[in-house]
């Protein structure tokens, strides 16, 4: 992995350093820049989380993945920097509070001097800076973000719950996470699983989605969805053609080039 093509994929043009203000910088960055996308599935490729791989794919033919190709490379970029991280298992909530599986998600545990963050940029859409995470139990930490607002309670002695809320007075759960350091091979069940199983949100969906500074933009299934403020734009896709057209133009991703050696 050559860290500075990685640098220069995600805008980041100075010299990194092993403190917060970079953490900051190359979080919200690499959310900028590299969108969140599942589109290999829909085209039946295999999906390789292993460094090289993922690499090759999201910095040299600058493309998305989903959560575990996107927050495995960018923690292989916080270790080369030199930041003091680990992978851990997240469970995501669905829309009735239910909590998902064990490796469910993978996110990033990150410390600094006296501090820990959630680090987390392959959500889809997430908060745009970590999240500092609160070190006594039954005590929470909140965060206005851009879009959001976002707290974190500490459960127990490794275990957390991460909510949103749009006006900080009711919040959703969005995931519980252990902040135990986990090996990528762990993950590699629940990869599967959600690369070919007919339950998988990524089978049942093809999405494509990246922030912009007044928005979003999001390409799911047929729709074509444009937010810029309160504003939102949405457009009908009637085609595969036109879904991969604007997959193109829209988000700089030709996902259906074939490498010429």
């Amino acid at each position: 992995m050559k860290l500075d093509n990685y640098l220069r994929r995600i805008g980041y043009l100075q010299t990194p350093q092993n403190n917060l203000q970079t953490l900051n910088e190359l979080h919200k960055k690499h959310i900028f820049a590299i969108p969140f996308e599942d589109l290999d599935i829909h085209l039946k490729k295999p999906l390789k989380i292993d460094i090289n791989s993922l690499y090759e794919k999201i910095i040299v033919e600058k493309r998305g993945g989903f959560c575990y190709e996107l927050n495995y490379l960018f923690y292989h970029l916080l270790k080369k920097i030199g930041f003091d991280c680990h992978i851990i298992s997240s469970r995501l909530y669905d829309k009735r509070e239910n909590l998902g599986c064990e490796f469910d998600h993978l996110s990033i545990f990150l410390k600094i001097e006296n501090e820990t963050f959630l680090v987390d940029v392959g959500y889809g859409s997430l908060f745009f800076e970590p999240m500092k995470i609160p070190l006594q139990i039954n005590k929470n930490y909140i965060r206005k973000d851009r879009d959001m607002i976002y707290q974190i309670d500490k459960i127990d002695k490794k275990k957390y719950i991460l909510s949103e809320s749009k006006n900080g007075k009711k919040f959703r759960k969005t995931y519980a996470f252990d902040t135990t350091p986990r090996e990528i091979n762990e993950f590699y069940e629940q990869i599967n699983h959600k690369q070919i199983s007919e339950e998988s949100y990524f089978v049942k969906n093809r999405i494509c989605t990246i922030p912009t500074e007044e928005g979003r933009m999001t390409l799911l299934n047929n729709k074509f969805i444009k937010t810029r403020g309160n504003e939102r734009q949405e457009h009908t896709i009637q085609s595969d053609e036109e879904f991969y057209k604007i997959v193109q133009e829209e988000f700089d991703m030709n996902v259906l080039e074939e490498k010429v050696y």
